[in-house]
């Protein structure tokens, strides 16, 4: 799992954007006028979950991505197909929305 998502990571300018993106709106003559997170929570897989459809995504990006081959992409994500069968899957991800003003 931790190979894989380092590899997906690889598709991201900056993966430590929401971090650091107060103070670059700030340097930029901005006033950041409030930030909220945006969970997703999928604790069963299916068709219609949000991380059934990116599954299938991360597993065509990380081939050749930091070491991950193409048969490792396969099996995590048949192994989460797996635990999805068995009722034993979770996924989580924040996503963040910044608001900001010109200053």
């Amino acid at each position: 799992m931790r190979r894989v998502m380092d590899a997906w990571d690889d598709h991201l300018h900056d993966p430590h954007l929401p971090a650091k993106l107060p103070a670059l709106l700030e340097r930029a003559g901005f006033g950041v006028t409030h930030v909220e997170v945006i969970p997703i929570v999928n604790a069963a897989l299916h068709a219609h979950c949000f991380s059934h459809g990116i599954l299938g995504m991360i597993a065509s990006y990380v081939p050749g991505h930091r070491g991950v081959s193409a048969d490792e992409a396969r099996a995590w994500a048949a192994e989460l197909r797996e635990l999805g069968a068995r009722g034993e899957y979770f996924f989580s991800i924040n996503r963040y929305a910044f608001g900001a003003v010109k200053r």
